[in-house]
């Protein structure tokens, strides 16, 4: 007996039907290039863009109309030179919400210029609302402000997003910055990573972050190695496993400045952890004349400027500082403290530490002993002017995660990459 063709057609349709219903549960795999070990699926029906040149990284990350289903993906290193990134009014309310995954590969000398007087935002992207950025290193990625910006107080800044906002889940994973400069000119404004968190239904998580040779400036205040200000009664901030070397520095007083985060406003939940933090507060970013060489002036902390965050809503545990917290005014000098420059929130803090931080004392010598009448919130202190020992380190280090940190010789612990 032979089947005819048309019993044929049907049977091919209904093949069809049976596997293109079941795509929700059917996947393939693709290796991760940051980790050969790590195998990825991705469900039938999930759409990645390649991106490999220039070109196509501006045009579709500047897009007007991202939506959350948007998906990209490095497939090589992007080397920027020569390229002209300009932000202006066409693309001054770009808000991301899709997924970049950078699969491991690098971004490198990108300038992203403004000389607007009226531009509010300046970074990778200008503003994200619940959207992905993951695995990838940026190198030498710079955001330039021109003397009419300069001039003007509307900028927030940060490398991967001026502005987090909006209802929903946002996640910055897996991110190397290697001598990265970001400038800012407006209160609650500058980041290593992000300029400005807000939203009452906002949830981010920040997390392995490794940041070498940084500068952050804001001609304002509210500036940290990792987010400048988040905003009051933002619903969730989570900032874990960073390691940050680098200058934090914010210009006017009272300057907020804070090797993590700038300013943390009242009703905002924040946790941080695992951070091995290493900064100064001396601007050598910004050449102009007004700013060039001064140090931030008042209320400077290690991990936070300051908390004005209630009910015990900010959460610090496992982090190390290290560095300067060296003020430019003389009679300001007492403004400071090895974890929170001015506190006038609650907090919960352990295992904090600190060791070898030069202050700066009110007849304007500096030194590593800290005067008695200095008002923030310090840390615990290891050693006074030598780092810790090989020993203290591996007591600290049982509480990281050995996959993605590591010890040098001198057992100071830094992140793996």
């Amino acid at each position: 007996m032979t089947i005819s063709s048309t019993f044929k057609k049907i049977l091919i349709l209904a093949s069809f039907a049976i596997i293109f219903s079941t795509s929700s549960i059917i996947g393939y795999s693709h290796w991760d290039l940051l980790n050969d070990t790590e195998q990825n699926t991705i469900t039938i029906g999930e759409w990645r863009t390649p991106i490999s040149t220039a070109q196509e990284f501006y045009d579709y990350l500047t897009k007007d109309d991202s939506v959350s289903g948007d998906s990209y993906y490095l497939v090589n290193d992007i080397d920027f030179t020569n390229f002209t990134w300009e932000l202006d009014a066409d693309n001054n309310d770009i808000v991301f919400r899709g997924t970049l995954d950078g699969d491991g590969y690098t971004v490198s000398n990108l300038t992203i210029y403004s000389n607007s007087d009226s531009y509010k935002r300046i970074g990778i992207f200008p503003e994200i609302n619940g959207g992905t950025v993951k695995n990838i290193v940026f190198d030498t990625v710079e955001l330039s402000l021109g003397p009419d910006a300069l001039d003007a107080s509307n900028f927030r800044g940060g490398i991967v997003a001026g502005e987090i906002s909006g209802g929903s889940t946002t996640l910055v994973t897996n991110i190397t910055l290697i001598d990265c400069g970001v400038r800012a000119t407006r209160a609650a404004g500058a980041g290593g990573i992000v300029g400005y968190v807000m939203g009452t239904n906002t949830e981010l998580t920040i997390t392995n972050i490794k940041e070498t040779n940084l500068k952050v400036f804001n001609k304002k205040a509210d500036s940290g190695g990792i987010i400048g200000q988040i905003n009051k009664n933002t619903k969730s901030v989570t900032i874990s496993d960073v390691d940050i070397q680098g200058e934090v520095h914010s210009y006017n007083s009272p300057s907020y400045t804070g090797g993590v985060v700038g300013k943390v406003e009242e009703g905002a939940t924040v946790s941080i952890s695992n951070a091995i933090i290493e900064t100064s507060t001396k601007n050598t970013l910004e050449t102009s004349s007004t700013y060039n060489n001064n140090y931030s002036k008042k209320y400077l902390g290690g991990i936070i400027g300051y908390n004005d965050t209630d009910s015990a809503k900010l959460n610090i545990e496992y982090v190390f500082f290290t560095g300067d917290l060296i003020t430019n005014w003389k009679s300001k000098a007492k403004y400071i403290g090895t974890a929170i420059g001015k506190n006038d929130g609650t907090y919960t803090m352990s295992d904090t530490y600190y060791s070898k931080v030069m202050f700066k004392n009110a007849d304007g010598s500096t030194s590593y002993t800290p005067e008695s009448n200095y008002t923030g919130i310090f840390a615990d202190l290891v050693n006074e002017d030598t780092m810790p020992s090989v020993s203290w380190w591996n007591n600290f280090a049982a509480n990281f995660d050995s996959s993605l940190w590591a010890q040098d010789s001198n057992g100071r612990l830094y992140l793996i990459r």
